[in-house]
């Protein structure tokens, strides 16, 4: 591949990285081209970029570099999201993508969680109070709106979901603002209340 071939299929991965995320198995060429793949490293980097490409996400990804980003920032692109969903993209990263991070398992090893687990281990969380427990119409609310953010994925023909992009993409910094926003609805503080009316 020539230098001007390369620039060219460079700049047009990073056009379909632009939105977050690709399959791995749709650009397979860039794993398989070294000087193609750091190309569009570089890339990415003069927009305050990075290529994330982890060995067991089935995605490349792209995120704003954590000294280009901030919660409020992550708040703004994310305004359907409220403390409610926060809490519960927290308690699902502790699931399907804490064990392997800090070795309890294999890479090869699928983590996986299914709805009912979800509304009956984690669902009194959600109440909006101790006389009103939560409905499975609203548990399923919540989770329609993490999958349509990428959050969690659904498995073809099973009631599991496991880790989507949006959830690889989220850096040391957002994890903890996020679980500060997600204290009262796990914990009941009360200066952490959700402040919509979901």
């Amino acid at each position: 591949m020539g230098i001007i071939d390369v620039e060219y299929e460079a700049q047009t991965i990073c056009i379909r990285l632009y939105h977050g995320w690709v399959e791995k198995n749709e650009i397979p060429v860039l794993s398989q081209d070294v000087n193609l793949y750091r190309l569009v490293q570089e890339k990415l980097s003069w927009l305050g970029l990075e290529l994330i490409d982890r060995p067991e996400c089935r995605w490349y990804l792209v995120r704003l570099r954590k000294e280009n980003d901030s919660f409020a920032q992550y708040r703004r692109r994310n305004l359907k999201l409220h403390n409610s969903h926060l809490a519960l993209i927290l308690i699902l990263y502790t699931k399907l993508l804490l064990p392997r991070r800090v070795g309890q398992v294999g890479s090869d090893t699928e983590l996986l969680i299914s709805f009912q687990e979800i509304y009956q281990k984690f669902g009194n969380k959600f109440a909006r109070s101790t006389r009103n427990p939560t409905s499975e119409g609203r548990m399923l609310g919540l989770i329609k709106t993490i999958i349509q953010h990428g959050f969690i994925v659904k498995k073809r023909k099973e009631e599991v979901y496991f880790a989507g992009p949006a959830m690889y993409m989220l850096h040391e910094e957002l994890l903890n603002d996020v679980a500060e926003a997600s204290l009262e609805i796990l914990y009941g503080l009360e200066s952490y209340r959700d402040s919509d009316s979901e």
